[in-house]
């Protein structure tokens, strides 16, 4: 074997290990402390700089008064008698305890001063793309596509209504949960041990009771083990061997699975209790599987050119084509066919699409809550699939042709500089009510929900 092949398969292109509960090796560390660390504290001024209008934003009229302003059990601070609340409360249509007692100790901190919030909120997001450089590196080896992709994670402007709103702290804190998770597992992986099992649970729980979206993440730990932990394999020649695998795999798996199943029937509950599930007389099967479609390719769109960028996006029950919906259904199954083709030359793609379409899945529509479409906040974990695929085969290509390799580093440097710029600007657009449900009307004429709130 040459030196570039042995280099290549430390680096996350080694053979599958279709086997539970032995030693999976992980690529080596070959970055010295100083420059991880380097890149860590980029990734934080350069967030901080995107970011850095928020300091001047006010609490806007949408949730952040059941949250924060009019809700008088976080104003109490973190008590017995709060955290007890923040435990068995269905308020604001949800059940995240952590969340609430997130925002106790912040009113505690800052109290009705804005700008310690939305900086709190900040300070997680910066904190996230760390942990996602961190995980990357640790699980593939590579330092500059795992970098590319956490400047993209804490640039794009779709994440900004995640950190600019003060009431999305669920966000933040499910995803720093959701990448600790992850990293656990990697942990596990390498020499599993039922204390380092238990560090996958704890760190799953919180994100479970930060936002109940996490109930995705046992099915993206499956995506982990084919790519890059490569502790299975989709062969015709070993298909036996690999569906015995899998399902190996899945039992090990089984206490997550059994918390996400708990973890959807509380938030089922709490959703129904605040009014905001739709029933199937107003929204037919039809219209949501139809939505679903439709919207899936929309979050598409809002990823390659992120404007305009709105904070609500209207439902178009009464108008949806079936042919776009028929359109839609059969391009998702067609890249998904094109993934699941190339997937031993390029398995970072099936993995990809796959974490971008099931971690969508309970936010997509089917059950309907609320009467959006879609929400940008609903990209927040959702797009790290497609940026990790599209980094991934661009720098495979560039391999290929070394002479673009300039051209390429350029243009990823121009995409990360636009990418601050419009966030940037985006910030501005979350100052307060009056900015953020006019520029609503500006882009959509339609004024039902932001008209509401104006008045």
């Amino acid at each position: 074997m040459s030196k570039k092949s042995r280099l290549r398969k430390s680096r996350g292109h080694r053979s599958p290990d279709a086997t539970v509960g032995k030693t999976v090796p992980l690529p080596p560390a070959t970055h010295k402390p100083w420059q991880i660390a380097a890149l860590c504290a980029v990734l934080t001024l350069v967030s901080a700089f995107a970011y850095w209008g928020v300091r001047n934003n006010e609490f806007v009229r949408y949730d952040d008064d059941d949250y924060v302003l009019l809700n008088r059990h976080v104003q109490q601070g973190i008590t017995m008698q709060s955290v007890e609340w923040a435990f068995t409360t269905f308020d604001a249509a949800n059940w995240h305890p952590l969340t609430w007692i997130s925002h106790m100790a912040d009113w505690k901190l800052y109290g009705a001063t804005p700008r310690g919030h939305h900086l709190t909120n900040v300070g997680l997001h910066a904190a996230n793309a760390i942990l996602l450089f961190l995980l990357l590196l640790y699980v593939t080896g590579f330092s500059g596509r795992s970098a590319m992709v956490a400047f993209l994670f804490a640039l794009y402007p779709a994440h900004v209504e995640s950190v600019a709103w003060v009431a999305e702290r669920k966000d933040l804190l499910c995803a720093f949960f959701w990448f600790a998770t992850l990293l656990a597992y990697a942990w596990y992986v390498r020499k599993p041990s039922w204390r380092r099992y238990a560090l996958v649970i704890s760190a799953f729980a919180c994100a479970l009771i930060s936002k109940p979206m996490a109930v995705t993440l046992p099915f993206t730990l499956l995506l982990f083990d084919y790519w890059p932990l490569r502790r299975i394999t989709f062969s015709p020649e070993t298909r036996a061997q690999w569906l015995s695998s899998l399902w190996k795999l899945c039992v090990e798996k089984l206490p997550l699975f059994i918390m996400s199943a708990v973890s959807s029937v509380i938030t089922f509950l709490a959703q129904r209790s605040g009014g905001t599930v739709i029933n199937l007389q107003d929204y037919p099967l039809w219209v949501r599987i139809s939505n679903a479609a439709i919207s899936y390719w929309r979050y598409v769109r809002i990823m390659v050119w992120p404007d305009p960028l709105r904070a609500y996006y209207y439902h178009e029950r009464t108008q949806i084509s079936v042919a776009a919906a028929v359109l839609s259904a059969i391009a998702l199954l067609l890249v998904s066919a094109a993934c699941w083709h190339i997937r031993k030359q390029r398995p970072y793609c099936l993995f990809g699409w796959l974490w971008f379409l099931g971690t969508l899945l309970p936010v997509i529509g089917i059950v309907q809550v609320g009467v959006q479409a879609l929400a940008e906040r609903y990209t927040y974990l959702p797009y790290l699939g497609l940026f990790i695929a599209i980094v991934w085969l661009a720098c495979d290509t560039v391999q290929k042709y070394p002479k673009s390799k300039l051209a390429a580093q350029l243009l990823a440097v121009a995409v990360i500089i636009a990418c601050a710029v419009k966030t940037s600007a985006q910030v501005k657009v979350w100052k307060d009510s009056a900015t953020l449900f006019s520029h609503v009307l500006e882009v959509d004429p339609r004024g039902e929900v932001p008209n509401a709130y104006l008045g």
